[in-house]
């Protein structure tokens, strides 16, 4: 008995793997050139793996870098993230996408000049980080994000739902603006 729950205690334990099935969802749409759908697995991959990303072993951490082919932007040591690389992305839509695909990384890379924190997003001196709503950076992002919806009602759906949402919150939520 004692055995069978150490067995049980082993086997259900440790990384969660469901973002194999994503890794393998990213590679198959990179082979296909859908820019969306490749970038909507890489975005799913970053949620995935950022409660996990330094728990990796280092043959998993290497498939994902080798798979995502610069993709994905992956830092485990000191401030870990994952997250989509806007320049793999805009090169990506450029040769295989559409207008909507362009646009949409011409946004992502005003928003997400440089990794996962928004242009919007100032860090504070204590090590905290709040938004800057009163600055020009964060209307106008909202407003290109707005537009992008409006223009392109079925492309990257989810994604630019999810991002109008949080920065909605962010802008009526005082106690995350910065003073």
């Amino acid at each position: 008995m004692i055995f069978a729950a150490l067995l049980l205690a082993a086997t259900t334990t440790g990384v969660p793997v469901e973002w194999k099935a994503t890794l393998e969802n990213y590679k198959t749409n990179l082979k296909a050139e859908n820019v969306e759908k490749t970038f909507l697995a890489a975005a799913k991959l970053e949620q995935e793996l950022l409660p996990m990303l330094d728990k990796l072993s280092p043959e998993d951490y290497a498939l994902i870098q080798d798979t995502t082919a610069g993709g994905l932007q992956l830092n485990r040591k000191g401030v870990i993230f994952a997250h989509p690389d806007a320049d793999f992305f805009m090169k990506m839509a450029n040769d295989y996408g559409g207008r909507a695909d362009v646009n949409f990384f011409e946004n992502f890379s005003k928003s997400f000049p440089s990794g996962p924190m928004p242009s919007w997003i100032k860090l504070t001196d204590n090590g905290g980080a709040c938004v800057d709503a009163n600055g020009n950076e964060f209307p106008s992002r909202l407003r290109e994000w707005q537009i992008y919806q409006a223009r392109f009602p079925g492309s990257y759906r989810s994604y630019v739902e999810t991002l109008l949402r949080g920065m909605q919150a962010d802008s009526a939520d005082p106690s995350r603006q910065c003073r």
